[in-house]
């Protein structure tokens, strides 16, 4: 009977590399400890390639070559380091070979740099390593054969590697200047890689780095310049962001046996420390911009000698990384120095032209109280493939529908097909002029509504990036401008009766991750209001483009909304989420604050603020386990005092909500419509539409069930359409149909046109309505 015998085996004994392995190359590196863990198999991997890249240094074609190790494979009581891994780099120096050992990621590793050698004992190294392997290894066979085939390199010469010594200092604008002096190499072979890699060797050169304040210049020795200074942008780039948040920092960050350090006190100002073994240098403190801009001078004349020195590192990744985190640095610093509140002085031409603009709509609560039921019937019905749900407008008698591959005018009473015109993937915008399409790529083309011709058509930037958003300008004494965020950082004035642009102008927005938050745009008389996201309030010159004033807060500006010449500005610690938020009064025409309010709570926002007679309503979105749910804060709209908060309270699931009269009504996707006292938040009326059927089949709910107020009476998107007064909910009426209303339009006859997201248009016109008519 065969027997079976269990041998077990050290894990370490697999993966360590005997001493007659590595041996012969112990002279190369100063701490062959990272080598350590390599086993065998990575070792022959690492002299094969050794010998193949001495090859080529040997005979002259390269100059540099860089040799990656392998990592050791994982065994079950050892668990697998991440991060790179090491690489060997090679330089060869006239008769000489400098070797260096290094990691490259995010946080790189430095273990040695340029230790020196005899090319041919390197050679010879290489050669005797080898000979320590079994000779059926194949690779390493084809490896020794060419590294003997090269011969000895004792006789022959070989340039020198020619180094050019470099000053770089930062700009004098600032109290803080950096100063380094290192020696750059310059190879023989300078012209740019058709291939772009990440190439870290290139850029591991030592210098000294000085840092001078006022009268005190500090210098420390021999650190790796270019790993310096992307510490030094890293940490320029945090302290912005925690100066923008009036909050300090404290950060300590090593790289390569250099430590950087940054202090952000409350009052702004940054000190700097950098420790190198024994040297440390502490800086005095300096202002935070100051700090920021001293940073990016330095980094920015690094990266321009480095390329000037050596034209190929154009296509090194690294440092195009590097150049393109510097500029996005400079853009930070550029809207951090915008972080101080700027007043009018000169606000009576603006407060003049609302005066004569100020136009309060008519109040519907006063309107005779109709009696009579409303009926419809359906007129038509078009099929629309791709249709865009947001891209449906009543222009006169005409009703616009936009699809992802065409744009049709249907007459709005008989359906009939006035025109179609052919149209890629766009944003749709009506404007006083004609219906804008905005494409991805940044074409803007305005189409005639009478036959849909394209009236003229301009180039903007892309919107790649970002998320497109704009506002039309249609007010008496201003011409006719469609504003649009273009690009990632700009906003863009079209003038839509001259066809050009009239103005442009950066604006700085939020970045997550790789899209950008829209701009929000409103508009207080002949100013435009325009947030994105970040710390500030900008108030804008419609004409010339001009910041007119400029609001700096703690948290993040939102969402502004404008009522009787006041306007309320929401702002909160995380955009978009829910958090602690602020809401500020200001005056629209100053930028001075009236009063500033925090909320009561942390909070998620549905919508801007939106104002009542002698309330301010935050409208909130407060979910819990239960499902979703939205609430309702309610402010005094002159001392900015909490007067009552209903978390969750005003109606299961989120709503779109109006106000109407002093009445907040809430048409919630659960299928409730609730009617709020904006005054004391007490309840006026609650109807129950369809609640059963769209909470258990969320196919049934429209996209939006935000509700439309037209002649006098309120238009509900439910599970069907639904028509009630607005001031105590009487039901007007109700619109039957077997189409979903995801998007819904009202004409000024209470004509109601229903789109679905399947594709569907139809359209329903009022019947006429019997009324009992009391006799005098």
């Amino acid at each position: 009977m065969p027997t079976l015998r269990l041998v077990a085996e050290s894990a370490c004994a697999e993966r360590q590399v005997g001493a007659w392995d590595l041996d012969a190359l112990r002279a190369w590196f100063d701490d062959p400890t990272p080598l350590a863990t390599l086993d065998r198999a990575g070792a022959a991997a690492l002299l094969r390639d050794l010998a193949f890249a001495l090859r080529e240094l040997c005979a002259g074609s390269r100059q540099r070559a860089v040799v990656p190790t392998e990592a050791a494979a994982p065994s079950s009581t050892q668990r697998l380091r991440k991060g790179a891994l090491w690489e060997v780099g090679l330089e060869r120096d006239a008769d000489r070979l400098l070797v260096s050992l290094f990691r490259q990621g995010t946080d790189p590793e430095v273990s040695q740099t340029e230790r020196a050698l005899s090319l041919e004992g390197a050679r010879r190294d290489v050669l005797g390593a080898i000979g320590g392997f079994p000779v059926d290894d194949r690779g390493l066979a084809l490896a020794r054969e060419a590294l003997l085939a090269v011969g000895s390199v004792s006789d022959q010469r070989g340039q020198s590697a020619w180094r050019k010594r470099v000053h770089i200092e930062s700009t004098r604008r600032s109290r803080l200047t950096l100063r380094a002096d290192v020696e750059l190499r310059r190879p023989m072979q300078a012209a740019p890689s058709e291939v772009a890699r990440a190439d870290l060797h290139a850029l591991l050169f030592r210098g000294d780095l000085s840092l001078e304040v006022g009268s005190s210049l500090q210098t420390v020795r021999s650190v790796h310049v270019f790993l310096v200074a992307e510490l030094l942008a890293q940490l320029a780039r945090e302290a912005l962001d925690a100066h923008a948040g009036r909050r300090g920092m404290l950060r300590r960050v090593s790289v390569a046996g250099t430590t950087c350090g940054v202090l952000l006190d409350a009052d702004g100002d940054v000190a700097l420390t950098l420790e190198n073994g024994e040297q440390t240098l502490r800086m005095a403190a300096v202002p935070c911009p100051d700090f920021v801009r001293a940073v990016v001078s330095f980094c920015r004349r690094l990266a321009k000698q480095v390329m000037v020195a050596d034209r190929g590192q154009k296509s090194n990744l690294r440092l195009t990384t590097f150049r393109r985190d510097v500029r996005g640095l400079v853009e930070r610093l550029r809207g951090a120095t915008e972080h101080t509140s700027h007043l009018n002085g000169s606000p009576e031409s603006y407060r003049a032209f609302a005066e004569s603009d100020s136009r309060q709509p008519p109040s519907v609560a006063p309107r005779a109280p109709s009696t009579g039921k409303l009926r419809f019937t359906e007129s038509w019905r078009a099929d629309v493939p791709g249709i865009d749900l947001r891209s449906m407008f009543l222009v006169g008698d005409r009703l616009i529908v936009a699809a992802s591959r065409e744009v049709a005018c249907i007459e709005r009473t008989s359906g009939h097909l006035l025109w179609t015109r052919p149209s890629h993937r766009s944003i749709s915008i009506m404007t006083p002029v004609g219906l804008a399409r905005l494409a991805a790529d940044g074409r803007l083309v305005l189409h005639d509504v009478n036959d849909g011709e394209p009236l003229f058509q301009v180039q903007l930037g892309p919107c790649v990036g970002a998320s497109a958003s704009g506002a039309v300008v249609n007010a008496p004494g201003l011409p006719h401008m469609l504003l649009v965020g273009e690009g990632t950082r700009h906003l863009v004035a079209v003038d839509l009766d001259s066809s050009e642009i009239r103005w442009r102008r950066a604006v700085r927005s939020r970045s997550e991750g790789a899209a950008r938050r829209p701009l929000r745009l409103r508009r207080a008389g002949k100013l435009m209001l325009v947030t994105g996201g970040e710390a500030q309030l900008l108030a804008v010159d419609l004409l010339t483009g001009e910041v007119v004033w400029r609001r700096a807060g703690r948290h993040r500006y939102a969402a502004t909304s404008v009522d009787r010449g006041e306007v309320y500005a929401f702002s909160s610690e995380v955009y978009g989420r829910r958090s602690r938020a602020m809401i500020e009064r200001l005056d629209p025409w100053t930028g001075e604050v009236a009063w500033r309010a925090a909320l009561p709570r942390p909070v998620a926002p549905l919508g801007p603020p939106r104002a009542a007679d002698g309330t301010v309503l935050v409208i909130t979105r407060d979910d819990d386990r239960d499902g979703a749910r939205t609430g309702v804060i309610g402010l005094d709209r002159q001392t900015g005092e909490v007067r009552y908060d209903l978390r969750g309270g005003l109606c299961d699931g989120q709503g779109g909500c109006v106000v109407v009269d002093g009445v907040l009504l809430a048409n919630s996707e659960s299928g409730e419509l609730v009617a709020l006292d904006t005054a004391d938040g007490s309840t006026r009326y609650r109807h129950v539409f369809a609640g059963w059927s769209s909470r258990f089949h969320p196919a049934d709910r429209p996209r939006s069930v935000q509700p439309v107020l037209r002649s006098g009476a309120l238009f509900l998107p439910q599970t069907e359409v639904y028509v009630v007064r607005p001031s105590d909910g009487a039901m007007l009426g109700r619109v039957p149909g077997e189409l979903i209303p995801d998007t819904i339009r009202v004409d000024e006859r209470c004509g109601v046109y229903i789109a679905e997201a399947s594709g569907y248009v139809a359209a329903y016109h009022a019947l006429p309505t019997l009324t009992v008519v009391k006799a005098r």
